[in-house]
């Protein structure tokens, strides 16, 4: 009778024991294997990073417009692009150029068009006389072509 009693105590201490293992010790985490692929299924590969486009919107002024004889101010707001002076930037960069802009005359000839290589918040085309206007605003790179994605504005006002 002696052994039934002397075994449970045995037996609950032995079971603390275990219990009690490995308490001082930090778990390693244990890795969960990737899914199978599923047959006749392809993976899709990483998506590249995305890269900025740029883009721009002319403000101060909008189609329909009827403004006063003399200076006319306009800002270009621009997204994700950089004004420098192609000049001494002879090689085109991704997210950098200047502005062209055209009042009153053919777009297609970039050697016309008043260049903006700095202060797109201060343009100001001077002295606009009485008349329908046409103004025609692009972003172009330092090689002078339109930057990939951007298409030229064109606003058309009244002067009084």
């Amino acid at each position: 009778m002696k052994k039934k009693w002397l075994a449970v105590p045995v037996t609950l201490f032995a079971l603390a024991g275990l219990a009690g293992c490995g308490g001082d010790k930090t778990s390693t985490p244990v890795q969960t294997p990737a899914p199978a692929s599923t047959p006749g299924k392809q993976e899709q590969p990483a998506a590249a990073p995305e890269t900025k486009k740029p883009s721009f919107k002319v403000e101060g002024i909008k189609d329909g417009d009827t403004l006063k004889p003399g200076d006319v101010k306009i800002k270009v707001a621009l997204t994700d692009f950089k004004l420098v002076d192609f000049s001494t930037n002879k090689e085109p960069k991704a997210g950098e150029g200047h502005i062209h802009i055209w009042l009153d005359t053919d777009p297609k000839d970039a050697k016309i068009a008043q260049k903006v290589i700095k202060d797109a918040d201060n343009i100001v085309l001077k002295d606009v006389k009485a008349g329908e206007h046409t103004l025609v605003v692009s972003l172009n790179g330092n090689d002078h072509k339109p930057v990939e994605g951007t298409a030229p504005v064109t606003i058309k006002f009244t002067v009084k």
